[in-house]
């Protein structure tokens, strides 16, 4: 068959007019030893999905119709940005952060029932922090502490026991850092980037292991230091990318594979380079949200990023959760006239697994 755009466009046409073509899921798609310009309908998608020879490629934008965002109970705590945000056991949790003041308070949030709960406190108001969860415990550290005997970057952790709502002091992250980016892949969590004591940003990153409260360097990130990256992680990989350096806003995105300590460039984000945005995933693709309106998604088989619908805000620092296949989206400060934080939460629901 001629790679000849016109032949192939006339060959998947003839294809789809004969009836010929396969209806299956992704996960089936993906389970074939296709032939060079073998098409299916892919019926997660939505659209038909193409062999070029070395991957599938979507034949079109893949459906998006069924994403929705709506909103749910507002954030009882103060308004806020700089954040930070994980799950446990369906249950979501913001805490930290900015208002008039660096904060210390965290809520639970209770999507069966829509409600905001107060839980302890972390011991030490800070902001621009980090947080992950391995197993049953969160952790949280790093940042911008604010405290009356403390100001400026910290290198803190602390570890969060939703059973007993408790917090416990770990071993100290080994730099002084803010703005940084965390992953966890295979009950492994990793920090990393982010600016120092000296606001100089960073590429260095770190492995945590809970078994015995150590924390070891592994590979810098390739491309340029920054800080305020968004992260993460699908099946066995990591990816990072975007952030700031002193000068510029930055588009790119790398794959981390803890099996040979590598990073891998990826296809680069295609809109707009934002401020601060967040990261999650959901199934096999990951998602940015905020720094603008537009959410994206990754798609790491096809190694390409699509539009999936845009919030109500221009929203920057936000915090992100996921629960049971819906993201929700919140808190954050917005520019669209005059600077406004917020207590808005929103749902995202019906995106692909």
């Amino acid at each position: 068959m001629s790679t000849n755009f016109e032949e192939k466009f006339n060959y998947v046409r003839s294809l789809i007019k004969a009836k010929t073509v396969k209806f299956l899921s992704t996960q089936e798609r993906r389970q074939l030893s296709p032939n060079d310009y073998e098409i299916v309908y892919d019926t997660d998608f939505k659209n038909y999905v193409i062999w070029d020879g070395n991957k599938w490629v979507f034949w079109g934008k893949p459906s998006v119709s069924g994403a929705r965002l709506k909103k749910i109970s507002k954030f009882i705590g103060a308004e806020r940005y700089r954040a930070v945000s994980f799950a446990i056991n369906n249950y979501g949790y913001v805490g930290t952060g900015e208002s008039e003041e660096a904060c210390k308070d965290f809520y639970r949030y209770d999507p069966s029932i829509n409600v905001w709960t107060q839980i302890a406190d972390h011991p030490i108001r800070r902001y621009w922090a980090v947080a992950f969860v391995i197993g049953e415990y969160a952790y949280v550290g790093t940042g911008w502490v604010d405290e009356e005997d403390r100001w400026g970057p910290s290198q803190d952790f602390w570890r969060y026991d939703p059973l007993n709502n408790i917090w416990t002091q770990i071993t100290d992250f080994p730099i002084q850092i803010y703005l940084a980016v965390a992953f966890t892949i295979n009950n492994y969590a990793y920090v990393g980037t982010g600016a120092d004591l000296n606001h100089y940003t960073r590429k260095w990153f770190y492995r945590y292991d809970p078994s015995n409260n150590t924390w070891t360097q592994v590979s810098d990130l390739g491309g340029e230091a920054r800080r305020g990256a968004a992260a993460f992680s699908i099946k066995q990989y990591s990816y990072v990318g975007m952030g700031e350096t002193p000068s510029k806003l930055l588009r790119d995105f790398w794959k981390y594979d803890p099996s040979n300590n590598t990073w891998t460039q990826i296809y680069m984000f295609p809109a707009s380079a934002r401020f601060r945005p967040v990261g999650f995933n959901i199934g096999n693709y990951g998602y940015i949200a905020g720094g603008l309106r537009d959410i994206w998604f990754y798609d790491p088989y096809n190694n390409i990023w699509h539009a999936l619908l845009k919030l109500e805000y221009d929203i920057e620092d936000a915090t992100v959760f996921v629960i049971n296949n819906s993201a929700y989206i919140g808190t954050g400060e917005i520019f669209e006239y005059l600077s406004y934080i917020l207590n808005d939460f929103w749902q995202l629901t019906n995106i692909y697994p």
